[in-house]
């Protein structure tokens, strides 16, 4: 990911492996030294300056929140190249992408999930922290109806530190505009892509994808959650998502793993090339306890994986224990 510093500008770095970015602030320059004030300034930086070609940097700390870069010459045009692994670079450099599990089934002591965010956000931040230390590569926020925004994702990168992504989680909303508003609210927080998710429908699946793309230029997940819709129903809305520009495609939640597996293959086939995801539910609850066991969703995902998914997670019902083994299975794998 390249930003060109032409002048004074927020800007965006990342710190090492696996660290979610934070934000830069260029604020003055001279003809071989620049100062950049960062939001969040501990830890190492690695970079690229120049016009293409690795420079050396030499660093020094002005202050808590300052870095002083040196280097050779003054380019006319500062290239900022990320050396972590951003989205594309999972995609590129593992086989398999570990996703999260479940939030709302989590939070369901009040008709609004989202309100833990602003009223125990202690506890959002621990399921985040479940999750990030189960393994996942990327996690997503507690925005699935689209409330307290700012909060979540603030919660989640607290979470992620410098161990995974975060994906801003956008489920079904009213209309376009609902769609934007959220993106780019999500977007202006600084998560690392957007995932619209539980979709039932083609259109429905192109609203929100447009919606994001027009609102971001941050990479858009987007998964349909059929529940007995014929498997060509599930591929038109995986085709209307990436003709509006999704990165990914897939399905999440429905009826449990066995039910959702039967839409892998036909995914895999209609886009080859194109990630898959596999989230599904832990099945339909029951007096609030979910029937699939872990072995069984393991079984399922490993499923999903022969047939060509590329993404797998969890949804409503699976926690961090669940994707804690789906973790070491995927480990066990290499």
């Amino acid at each position: 990911m390249r930003y060109t510093i032409t002048s004074a500008q927020q800007i965006r770095l990342f710190r090492t492996a696996r660290v979610v970015f934070h934000t830069f602030i260029l604020v003055s320059g001279s003809t071989n030294v620049w100062y950049i004030h960062a939001s969040s300034a501990t830890g190492r930086r690695c970079v690229r300056m120049g016009t293409g070609e690795k420079t050396n940097i030499r660093k020094t700390s002005l202050s808590s929140d300052t870095r002083k870069f040196v280097f050779p010459r003054q380019p006319s045009a500062l290239i900022f190249n990320a050396l972590m692994d951003t989205f594309e670079n999972l995609l590129k450099n593992n086989r398999i992408i570990l996703l999260d599990g479940g939030w709302g089934f989590q939070l369901m002591d009040t008709d609004c999930p989202e309100r833990f965010n602003l009223e125990q956000p202690d506890r959002v931040l621990s399921i985040a922290q479940s999750y990030v230390d189960a393994g996942s590569m990327i996690i997503g926020t507690n925005t699935f109806g689209g409330k307290w925004p700012r909060i979540a994702v603030r919660l989640s990168k607290q979470a992620a530190g410098d161990r995974c992504l975060v994906s801003g989680t956008i489920g079904p909303m009213n209309d376009y505009d609902t769609y934007f508003e959220q993106a780019a609210i999500l977007s202006e927080c600084l998560v690392d892509l957007l995932t619209v998710e539980t979709l039932r429908d083609p259109a429905e699946a192109a609203t929100a994808v447009r919606a994001c793309r027009n609102a971001s230029k941050l990479p858009v997940v987007c998964t349909l959650s059929p529940l007995d819709e014929d498997a060509a129903v599930v591929v038109r809305g995986c085709e209307a998502a990436l003709k509006e520009g999704a990165s990914a495609i897939g399905v999440n939640c429905g009826n449990g793993p066995e039910a959702l597996l039967p839409y892998v293959e036909p995914l895999v086939k209609a886009f080859p090339g194109v990630p898959v995801v596999f989230k599904p539910n832990a099945g339909l609850p029951l007096n609030s306890v979910y029937p699939v066991s872990t072995g069984q969703f393991i079984e399922a995902v490993e499923k999903a994986i022969e047939m060509g998914a590329r993404m797998v997670g969890g949804c409503c019902g699976v926690d961090a224990g669940m994707i804690r083994a789906l973790r070491r299975r995927i480990d066990e794998r290499r």
